[in-house]
């Protein structure tokens, strides 16, 4: 039994809503679904009764809901005494989404905590959106200057866009609200590598503006023809869930991409 879930289940007991859950947690609302369908699993009772507006606990989620309390005061309280005792040489907070984390960011993290064990490292999970609405609100500090630059640098690069996949499209463009540029690229695609440097200058010239995404289609295939990619590079601009705009093949050159892109900023 972890805390995520925990804290999950302690979330929806307050907001008896699974989309209010989702965002408070910065989380996609997918994954407050499998973590109460895991703990029930685990206890083998049923916490909620639910229906098509909001959620309830039952008697036995009522009772549970004391000892969770209980678990998640003291472990706060172990993890601040424990915290308190040591004092880190620099602090670094990320925000990223659960494929950006467990493809790209986790062996960075890990090899870094290796050779920095000092460094203090506080990782959020959850949707671009949300993470941006955090970091505007300045909860997500952009406290990467204050670490080793090696690291920096290294998921600097890695934030320069979002690479979604065929679980993480959905909510991270088709369910976005806004603007969402996508760069459709395909493994031995020559063409696709070549635009690729491009493309991320364009997102750090205009991310502040739209989100950028890229998906590999070679690893989505049916999303990339639900989609209608029947050919590379595509570069795509989505508004509201809706494809808009894209160039396409010989007609995606670096002007004709950034010309796309300032229409929609």
């Amino acid at each position: 039994m972890d805390i995520e879930a925990l804290n999950t289940f302690l979330t929806l007991a307050n907001t008896k809503n699974y989309t209010r859950t989702a965002a408070q947690l910065f989380v996609a609302q997918s994954t407050v679904t499998n973590r109460i369908h895991e703990l029930e699993k685990e206890l083998n009772i049923a916490l909620f009764t639910r229906n098509n507006r909001s959620v309830e606990l039952t008697v036995e989620g009522e009772q549970f809901k004391d000892y969770a309390e209980k678990v998640i005061t003291l472990t706060n309280a172990s993890l601040s005494e424990i915290s308190s005792l040591h004092k880190y040489a620099n602090h670094l907070r990320i925000g990223c989404s659960d494929s950006i984390y467990e493809g790209h960011l986790a062996p960075i993290i890990l090899e870094h905590q290796r050779q920095f064990p000092n460094d203090a490292l506080k990782i959020t999970i959850g949707l671009s959106n949300l993470l941006m609405e955090q970091l505007q609100l300045h909860r997500q500090k952009s406290t990467l200057t204050n670490c080793k630059n090696t690291l920096f640098n290294r998921v600097r690069r890695t934030f320069d866009m979002l690479e979604v996949d065929k679980k993480t499209f959905e909510d991270e463009v088709l369910k976005a609200e806004g603007y969402v540029f996508v760069d459709f690229f395909g493994d031995g695609c020559v063409p696709c590598q070549a635009l690729m440097p491009f493309v991320h200058e364009m997102a750090d010239k205009y991310g502040d503006k739209i989100k950028f995404t890229s998906l590999n289609t070679t690893k989505a295939r049916r999303l990339a023809i639900g989609q209608k990619i029947l050919g590379l590079p595509v570069m795509a601009i989505y508004k509201d869930g809706e494809k808009v705009e894209e160039v396409v093949k010989d007609d995606a050159t670096q002007e004709s991409i950034e010309a796309m892109i300032k229409k929609y900023i």
